[in-house]
């Protein structure tokens, strides 16, 4: 102890590591320590010990003094002609709460692409497919829709037609994807409260990659596409009124295309390839509101997978700079752009904006893990770790799903394609906020009172004042958080006040 993939919790303190360091020939053994999964320097966690030791504890390490982070954990013996043996790394996460994720789904077959809105998941299933090399352009393959209720712990399959139904988008009640039961992929939705399925789209070229907010339906439309490329379309559900978004030829106009739309509210981003030859692909947005669209960001190299929640957009950004993949974020706001990471050895992408927090997928532990950055607290940590990978998240408030191959069989996926991908989520502690303790203060008869109230929240969430119940005559200023009581009674008397 511990295994691979176990998480130390910070607050524990030491943790006591158990195993064997024994044999013929032994003289002593040494444990280390070093950051992330393959360490560039390895650390003493505890002084050698000339004792064998066979299956008991063999030393403590003060993990509990540690940044958050994952660790590897080695045990060097060394016999009596000097000669060393190491034992296989393990890597364990050392953090302030169980990492331990919650599994959606537990069918063998593929399951990806997962979307999440409040107590609702949803992605593609396998399940039901014969027949399928390729799920994503085979209607043979019976790619289907599938639901999870996190309140009620209950799974349902949303669609049944036989055609594949693909790439999944939530908000709320209501549910869009791509559908391919009229010969060509169109877009479609279910709602949950009434229980009823509609087509959206009925032109006979390719819709897809939806995106729906409230009443607003977004998607990629290829019915001009010989002659502007592929442009964004959106499906007011409110009026029942088609629009197309984008209109812009580029030179020439077939390569100039716009796609990969996100909605949020009036606010609609996009892929954008019109400035292909000095850019290749930029990030452009559309303000119903306003009519007006604006780039948000024309930067050399590759600006892929935008995402936008409110006034915070995400994208993933692949320079000549830095050969490596990395997120940004944009702030209409105070139209601030900002990179998130920086790592110049692996990649980050595919990353995702629910409220301050960016959900992502990284290979620094040379696979796929998820990572979350906050950025009220400018700070990123692990959502999961594990030897396979973790791949394609999600993100809503504070849960966060993806795409799971801890339970694989890649011997059986290659020689029959049974390959069992799995739904994972995982949902991030909310932490009260602490008070901090207010002295007592004496006024004298009809003396005025005035103090400062301050709290923290130990996960860097923003924090709102407010008071309750304050007595006659007295005030509380949110803003900075201060109680003022000009005049305090003259005789002796109670009050609770909360704060």
């Amino acid at each position: 102890y511990p295994v691979s993939g176990d998480t130390l919790l910070r607050q524990n303190g030491s943790v006591d590591i158990l195993g064997t360091a024994a044999g013929e020939g032994f003289k002593s053994y040494q444990l280390f320590y070093g950051q992330g999964i393959y360490p560039q320097e390895w650390i003493q966690a505890a002084s050698p010990v000339l004792t064998p030791i066979e299956g008991g504890l063999l030393g403590s390490w003060a993990a509990g003094g540690l940044p958050e982070e994952v660790y590897s954990l080695k045990l060097v013996v060394t016999l009596l002609n000097d000669r060393q043996f190491e034992s296989e790394h393990v890597f364990v996460g050392v953090f302030n709460d169980d990492l331990t994720p919650v599994r959606i789904t537990n069918d063998p077959f593929v399951q990806m692409d997962p979307d999440i809105s409040g107590d609702y998941i949803v992605w593609e299933d396998k399940r039901n497919g014969i027949d399928c090399d390729s799920y994503y352009h085979d209607e043979r393959c019976n790619v289907d829709i599938y639901l999870y209720d996190i309140a009620a712990h209950t799974e349902r399959q949303i669609t049944t037609d036989p055609a594949s139904q693909i790439f999944p988008s939530i908000d709320g009640s209501r549910i869009v994807w791509q559908d391919k039961r009229n010969g060509n992929w169109d877009i479609y939705l279910y709602d949950l409260l009434t229980g009823t399925e509609r087509r959206i789209t009925t032109d006979p070229a390719d819709q897809i990659e939806p995106r729906i907010s409230q009443d607003k339906i977004v998607w990629t439309d290829m019915r001009n596409i010989l002659q502007t490329g592929y442009d964004v379309y959106l499906y007011d559900l409110s009026t029942d009124t088609e629009q197309r978004i984008t209109f812009d030829e580029g030179i020439p106009s077939y390569l100039a295309s716009q796609y990969d739309p996100d909605i949020s509210g009036d606010k609609i981003v996009w892929v954008d390839s019109r400035n292909l030859f000095t850019s290749l692909n930029d990030i452009y947005l559309y303000d119903l509101a306003s009519g007006e669209e604006r780039s948000l960001v024309i930067d050399p190299g590759n600006q892929v997978n935008p995402h936008i929640d409110g006034l915070t957009v995400s994208w993933d950004s692949h320079s000549d700079v830095n050969s490596f993949w990395d997120i940004f974020t944009y702030d209409l706001a105070t139209g601030i752009k900002r990179q998130l990471t920086n790592d110049e050895l692996v990649n980050q992408d595919y990353s995702v904006v629910s409220g301050s927090r960016i959900v992502y997928e990284t290979d620094t532990n040379d696979n796929s893990d998820i990572y979350v950055y906050d950025l009220d607290a400018n700070t990123e940590r692990a959502v999961n770790i594990n030897l396979d990978a973790q791949r394609f998240p999600d993100i809503s408030g504070n849960r966060i799903v993806w795409v799971d191959y801890r339970n694989m069989d890649w011997a059986a996926c290659g020689s029959s394609g049974i390959c069992n991908t799995e739904i994972y989520m995982y949902e991030i502690p909310n932490h009260a906020s602490v008070l901090a303790d207010i002295p007592d203060k004496f006024v004298p008869a009809n003396g005025s009172l005035v103090f400062q109230v301050n709290a923290v929240d130990p996960d860097g969430d923003s924090l709102v004042y407010s008071a309750q119940n304050l007595p006659p005559g007295a005030s509380f200023n949110a803003g900075i958080h201060t109680f003022v009581w000009p005049r305090a009674p003259s005789k002796v008397t109670s009050y609770q006040t909360t704060l």
